[in-house]
């Protein structure tokens, strides 16, 4: 609201904001639209016009209903591991405040990230009202705003997790050095039958990697070599292995 003052010179170079006050009367009203009046007052004698002079309310009723609580699982766990069902402190919440904003939510959600879960959690999570579209509702409460979930995450019986590690052979030109290697990733998810997965070594080398003739920095892509019978890979998993090569410094003095 903009105000307009009008009074003697002295007051006004003594007035301040704050000394002034614009007040819209909601008492008695239901709800639906109103148009206020608006009014205002100042510490000092003056003459205040306000503009506009007049405001537009929507008030709503305020809704409380109880909701349901679900698991939203934004992130799925690591291959080769699967979740069971959750278990929450609170089966149901109370979501309440305006009506059209409370009509819409049709449960409260807990959502966890499982992208870096290997074993079963028990954590303190904030619920989220949505609507039928899994939309967030804004401008509702929720009460507790924060549940536990505890949640059972277990490796699968038909698939094991096996460290891999790059087979580099062969000798660099004469000058160069090999200075380091790094590859993604540094295990595979390999499924099948329990008792065959049994019999996998806990480390399995990639294919051949030759340094022959190489004389600076290479990236290649190499798939794993299995014993026997290979067994199916858990996602289209090949391994990046990034070799590091310089050029050996060497000092010499020469004359004059």
């Amino acid at each position: 609201v903009a105000v307009t003052v009008r009074a003697q010179q002295s007051v006004l170079d003594d007035l301040e904001s704050d000394d002034i006050i614009v007040t819209a009367d909601l008492d008695d009203l239901g709800a639906g639209t109103h148009i206020v009046e608006l009014e205002a007052k100042a510490s000092r004698r003056a003459s205040i016009d306000t503009q506009p002079r007049q405001m537009t309310v929507i008030l709503e009723e305020i809704r409380t209903q109880q909701v349901r609580v679900e698991l939203d699982i934004t992130q799925s766990p690591l291959r080769g591991y699967e979740y069971g069902e959750p278990l929450f402190s609170e089966s149901q919440v109370t979501v309440s405040g305006a009506i059209s904003q409370v009509q819409q939510v049709v449960a409260a959600r807990a959502r966890l990230d499982l992208s870096a879960q290997r074993d079963s959690l028990e954590e303190d999570v904030r619920l989220v009202a949505v609507d039928a579209e899994g939309n967030a509702v804004r401008d509702v409460e929720i009460s507790p705003q924060n549940i536990v979930v505890s949640l059972p995450i277990s490796r699968r019986a038909d698939v094991r997790e096996v460290a891999v590690y790059p087979d580099v052979v062969g000798s660099l030109a004469d000058g160069y050095e090999l200075t380091s290697f790094s590859y993604e990733p540094q295990t595979i998810f390999v499924y099948g039958e329990e008792n065959a997965l049994e019999l996998l070594p806990d480390t399995l080398p990639t294919d051949i990697i030759s340094l022959e003739g190489r004389t600076g920095d290479f990236e290649v892509n190499v798939p794993v070599v299995f014993p026997g019978a290979s067994l199916p890979l858990l996602g289209d998993q090949v391994i990046t292995v990034a070799i590091h090569i310089i050029a050996q410094e060497t000092t010499t003095q020469f004359e004059a």
